[in-house]
């Protein structure tokens, strides 16, 4: 249906998924485990495998993290009951070593394909592809430091979370963020955390296509 609008009738649809579902697969989610909630759920390897083919031939444009977090409570890990728990899976600031892990391990994607994901298209999409999404003159100076040699294991306790509690904790990862910049300055450094002062920016401008 998504192919038909998109390639044959050429709507202007935009189409994402989010690191979970490309990173997840529901044969390997443990019986009462809630914080893998989400909404929808997760599915098997076979449609996280088709999502992953679906980005790579233009079907699915965008990723983006789908970011709903909670306090551990409202997950309801004492009763692992997936009705009463809240749904939604914390994974803001893990999304470039989660798809560089997977994608350059399983589906020949590299760092050019993310970006365009990440960035580029997002920015399209919500009408600030003119300021956000690339590295070019006359565009905000964001970009990510980023090490694809390291190698190690996300942990709950050493998330950057207020409530550290996520669907990732365990699994081993490929490459790490060192330094984030937004508009040239640094908001993120590894092992120093987050900047104490607020660069945020409210964005109010007319979509421009």
């Amino acid at each position: 249906m998504i192919q038909k609008a998109k390639f044959e009738k050429k709507l202007p649809l935009s189409v994402e998924t989010c690191f979970h579902y490309l990173t997840i697969k529901s044969e390997d989610i443990p019986d009462g485990a809630t914080q893998f909630k989400c909404c929808p759920p997760i599915r098997t390897d076979e449609n996280r495998k088709q999502l992953w083919s679906a980005l790579k031939d233009g079907t699915i444009t965008s990723v983006v993290s789908d970011h709903s977090p909670c306090v551990p409570e409202l997950k309801g890990l004492d009763k692992g009951d997936f009705f009463e728990a809240w749904g939604g899976i914390t994974s803001v600031g893990l999304g470039l070593p989660l798809l560089y892990t997977e994608g350059s391990t399983s589906f020949n994607v590299d760092l050019v394909d993310i970006a365009k994901w990440c960035c580029e298209n997002t920015a399209v999409q919500v009408g600030l592809g003119h300021q956000k999404g690339k590295i070019a003159i006359g565009y905000d100076a964001d970009f990510a430091i980023f090490d694809d040699n390291t190698d190690y294991e996300i942990a709950n306790a050493r998330t950057y979370f207020k409530n550290k509690l996520t669907a990732h904790s365990g699994k081993k990862m490929k490459g790490r963020v060192i330094e984030t910049i937004l508009r040239g300055n640094s908001i993120y450094a590894f092992g120093k955390g987050v900047s104490d002062v607020p660069m945020g920016k409210l964005i109010l401008e007319p979509r421009q296509n």
